[in-house]
């Protein structure tokens, strides 16, 4: 009895002390932190072997992503400059990481088929590009449950998928179909998800390129498709004898379509604060994110350039005329 009382404090504060801690500091939520990061140039990523020289730097900037964080994680860095805590979206929040991980891969190597593809066409070389099946990079697990993220989808009801339009005719005209992804079949009905009826998955076309002009292509650590206006440009720069960047340290983000319009991208705050900090001089974005991104810029009493742009065209419109 006398035990009990002497320890009864402990019983009253210290155990539920440690199990608010380890409640905090365990218990992941569906919430995700971004810090601002850094640039990186693409030619290191993206290397051409007749490539001509530059003397600026053409960059991707990038932001750390700490998805599926605890209470304790943000209570901590809530305070910190240049940190956004916001809620994963309800489609992400019901993937594994490692889900997570091959969804942001593969945007990351499509991104860049595109941007080699719209890089050389747009400096007028050689190359050509087939489609070599479909990856699967994202699925609604509210609509279906089986479906690999990752995945590689090559026929629709027994038919091989030759090119996007024939696989994009096929999903419009059809409520039903049973697709093969990894040698494995699988059947899949289109169901409403507010408001878009769609067969619950996102998908990447993957190509075969070959190209007159040999490239490699240096691993990264980076994932996601943010990274395809500047990559596209600093491509098209190496291919051409004209030296864009001016001398000048130039980056920016959005991602980049087959025929070449510019998307919005996450994160924008965050990657204003990077590029400040080393020092770039102009810095390209989508148009749709340039708000708040002059909102940060001027927070930070950045001397940056920016650059709004719906095309990769209208990239390449501002860099031919910046001598004037």
């Amino acid at each position: 009895m006398k035990f009990l009382k002497k320890y009864y404090w402990i019983v009253l504060v210290l155990i539920p002390l440690y199990y608010y801690a380890i409640t905090l500091g365990l218990v992941r939520n569906d919430t995700e932190i971004l810090l601002p990061g850094d640039i990186t140039p693409v030619e290191e990523k993206v290397k051409i072997s007749t490539a001509f020289e530059q003397e600026g730097s053409i960059n991707s900037v990038f932001v750390y992503v700490l998805s599926r964080t605890t209470d304790l994680m943000n209570n901590y860095s809530k305070d910190f400059v240049g940190v956004t805590i916001r809620d994963m979206s309800p489609t992400s929040s019901l993937l594994t990481s490692t889900e997570l991980k091959i969804s942001g891969d593969i945007n990351y190597e499509t991104g860049l088929q595109y941007s080699i593809i719209y890089g050389y066409l747009s400096a007028d070389k050689q190359i050509e590009y087939s489609l070599d099946g479909i990856f699967i990079s994202h699925v609604y697990r509210e609509l279906n449950d089986e479906l690999p993220v990752g995945g590689k989808l090559t026929h629709f009801d027994g038919e091989h998928i030759t090119s996007l339009t024939q696989f994009y005719d096929f999903v419009d005209a059809n409520d039903s179909a049973t697709f093969t992804v990894d040698g494995k079949d699988y059947y899949v009905e289109k169901q409403d998800y507010y408001g878009t009826y769609m067969f619950g998955m996102r998908i990447k076309p993957n190509y075969i390129i070959e190209t007159e002009q040999k490239y490699e292509i240096e691993n990264s650590s980076v994932r996601g498709s943010s990274g395809g206006l500047l990559q596209a440009l600093s491509i098209y720069n190496q291919l051409t004898e004209f030296d864009y960047s001016y001398g000048k340290v130039i980056a920016g983000t959005g991602t980049l379509s087959a025929d070449g319009y510019v998307g919005n991208i996450g994160g924008i705050r965050q990657k204003i604060i990077a590029a400040d900090r080393e020092g770039v001089d102009i810095f390209f974005l989508p148009i749709g994110n340039y708000e708040d991104a002059l909102d940060e810029h001027q927070r930070v009493e950045s001397n940056m350039i920016l650059v709004p742009v719906s095309t990769f065209n209208d990239a390449i419109s501002f860099l031919e005329g910046y001598d004037e």
